[in-house]
């Protein structure tokens, strides 16, 4: 798609006046990224030089960012002298003032709750409101709890990402921060009361604001249905392979309202279209030819995962299957134990469901060994580290920073020679990276949380991962996997907007329960009642019919033991045949050419004695059922690896 024509009346506004006199904002990173593409691809085929000043175009929130960093050094307000808080610093501090408040409920699920009172303060913040007086028991109690929030920042030093915007505003009404002499909004799907202000205090400065929209002529709409979410992915897979092979240099987008929830099913089946060579199990993994926009939390991982379960020794004992997954695991230790170390998983499950460490470590450092021999340890390797491992943690003091904390988790880790002995493959290696720069984000939470011990220290390092998330560096791909707001305003050659069902599309209102709601619904807050989802999701439905050459809209039929019917709001797009199949599978077709090899296999155990066999009709019924089993069962006398109880 050539977009030089479509964008060039934006980029010759911005050319009439200086660099430094033009600000472009956006809703979000991506959309600036692609406005500095677009507009250096236009400089390009316009200026015979090869330099030109880049585009003074951000995101609101990176604009936010630089704005404070300047006025930090020059402007003079009493909060500039204030940290600003990442989101993770303010999520804690929330979660420490929810927990420690002498009005929270008993029982209450401080987590869950953090997360909701730091929404409804950003609300409140974005839309420069206060609480009403006439209020119920919840929304005192959040009150209670802004005030708390309020003195901490203060004893802190420290100040909310919401509250920003204000000193932000201030600065450009007293004339501190200059405006720019023209400033284009691109993207924006509603402008927030806190971004009105803002733009009004730079018109008060003379500044001229404008919003952009290219436009184009709507173009025809397709409507597919099928009967399974499965079978919905797969086809929008097949569609967009397609549309690669008919034209390389071309952009697709795919776009699915649930990516959060459906993400593993997408990356699954779109892997399976595209790479079918995945099935290989010496195939290691990396970055997929296709980029998905969401990304997955850090602590879910596998090689994080397996450090923090590892971490968990420090409490003196773990869960059998903690123990367990530490056992199996190729990220701790050595792999040449891992043999040895799955024996011993076997038998610590005979013990209780919850071991000490000093269980663990008589385990797999249990002496054997033949009469006159030495006698070596089973896991001798393991076992050391466990106990360097013990050691850092004992000559640790109780109570500590985080960033001291840190750098005592690294060492731990260190000495049980995580991420393992073997090579990492490129996704693991991206992983093990961002897990250094998470540790490294975990020395600011000094500032937030002070002195504490070592599962509190734990508990941060989990909430900093879970708000992490890792998105693996890809090259730059002409299929685009989407949410809904990360779509909007983004021209494509073809368009996939899938989940079209009722129940999806307009989206359930979802209120904040520590606000009121008719206080929600009066002021218009996002997600506070049906009618603003249902003309939020008309707004979002105009841009998307004409965001691509192609638009396709699909859902699926059946979900669980549910009917779903196409959303009414595309009940009038004509429903059309989906006429693409899908080609023989890589396994299948590896199956199908099999060559196969018959053998006849008479190495088992002779039955000696066949009054001893025991099992009677139990035998037959096993025969009955799977001839192997009964064999592995009755003749080999194989064992299920027992499960821990209570």
């Amino acid at each position: 798609m050539n977009l030089l024509s479509e964008f060039a009346e934006l980029f010759k506004k911005i050319e009439e006046r200086p660099q430094s006199d033009v600000l472009v904002l956006t809703p979000n990173k991506r959309l600036s990224r692609f406005l500095h593409k677009e507009y250096n691809q236009f400089q390009a085929a316009n200026q015979s030089n090869s330099a030109w000043p880049s585009l003074n175009c951000h995101s609101f929130q990176g604009w936010m960012q630089g704005t404070w960093q300047k006025l930090a050094l020059t402007a003079q307000h009493p909060l500039l002298l204030r940290l600003p808080m990442s989101p993770v610093q303010e999520r804690i501090l929330w979660q420490r003032v929810v927990s420690e408040h002498p009005d929270t409920p008993l029982l209450l699920s401080s987590k869950a709750t953090a997360a909701l009172a730091m929404d409804a303060w950003r609300l409140l913040q974005q839309w420069q409101l206060e609480l009403p007086t006439n209020v119920d028991s919840n929304v005192k109690i959040f009150s209670a709890w802004c005030g708390s929030f309020v003195l901490e920042c203060e004893a802190r030093g420290v100040l909310s990402s919401s509250q920003q915007a204000a000193v932000v505003r201030d600065c450009l009404s007293s004339q501190a921060l200059p405006a720019p002499g023209l400033v284009m909004l691109y993207g924006f799907d509603e402008l927030t009361p806190e971004l009105h202000s803002l733009l009004n205090a730079m018109k008060a400065q003379g500044a001229r604001v404008e919003e952009f929209q290219w436009q184009r002529q709507p173009q025809q709409l397709h409507r597919y249905e099928f009967n399974d979410e499965n079978s919905e992915i797969e086809a929008s897979a097949l569609w967009a392979k397609q549309r690669l092979q008919q034209q390389a240099n071309t952009s697709i987008a795919i776009v699915v309202p649930k990516l959060a929830q459906l993400r593993e099913k997408v990356e699954r089946i779109f892997t399976r279209v595209f790479e079918p060579q995945y099935i290989f199990p010496q195939q290691s993994q990396h970055a997929s030819g296709f980029n998905i926009s969401a990304g997955v939390p850090m602590d879910t991982v596998p090689v994080v995962a397996a450090a923090l379960n590892a971490l968990s020794c420090n409490s003196g004992g773990l869960e059998i299957e903690d123990a367990s997954r530490l056992l199996r695991s190729p990220f701790i230790g050595w792999n040449k134990e891992l043999n040895e170390r799955a024996l011993v998983d076997i038998e610590l499950r005979d013990l209780d469901v919850r071991i000490s460490l000093q269980q663990l470590m008589d385990a797999v450092g249990k002496q054997q060994g033949e009469a006159g021999e030495e006698y070596q340890r089973r896991c001798p390797q393991l076992y050391e580290a466990l106990i360097r491992f013990n050691e850092i943690k004992r000559s640790a003091v109780s109570k500590q920073f985080p960033s001291e904390w840190a750098q005592l988790f690294h060492q731990q880790l260190q000495a049980l020679n995580w991420p393992g002995s073997r090579t990492l493959d490129t996704l693991e290696y991206q992983q093990v990276q961002r897990w250094q720069e998470a540790l490294q984000e975990m020395l600011t939470l000094d500032v937030v949380c002070g002195e504490m011990d070592w599962s509190a220290a734990l508990q941060c390092l989990r909430v900093l991962l879970k708000q992490i998330s890792f998105q693996a560096q890809t090259k730059p791909s002409p299929i685009q996997i989407l949410g809904v707001l990360e779509a909007a305003a983004l021209p494509f050659d073809h368009f996939w907007l899938m989940n079209m069902d009722d129940e999806t599309w307009p989206p359930m209102p979802n209120p904040n329960p520590l606000l009121p709601l008719n206080f929600q619904v009066e002021h218009a807050m996002p997600q506070s009642s049906s009618q603003r989802e249902l003309e939020y999701a008309r707004r979002l439905l105009q841009r998307f019919n004409t965001s691509a050459n192609t638009v396709i809209y699909s859902h699926s039929k059946n979900q669980d033991d549910k009917h779903m019917r196409i959303s009414p709001l595309l009940a009038d797009v004509p429903l059309q045949a989906f006429t693409l199949h899908a080609e023989e599978s890589f396994a299948d077709h590896l199956f199908r050419h099999k060559e196969l090899e018959a053998s006849l296999d008479s190495c088992g155990p002779k039955v000696v004695d066949p009054s001893s066999v025991r099992g009677g009709t139990g035998i037959l019924k096993d025969q009955s059922a799977c001839p192997f089993q009964a064999f592995a069962r009755h003749r080999l006398h194989t064992q299920e690896i027992p499960v821990p109880v209570m």
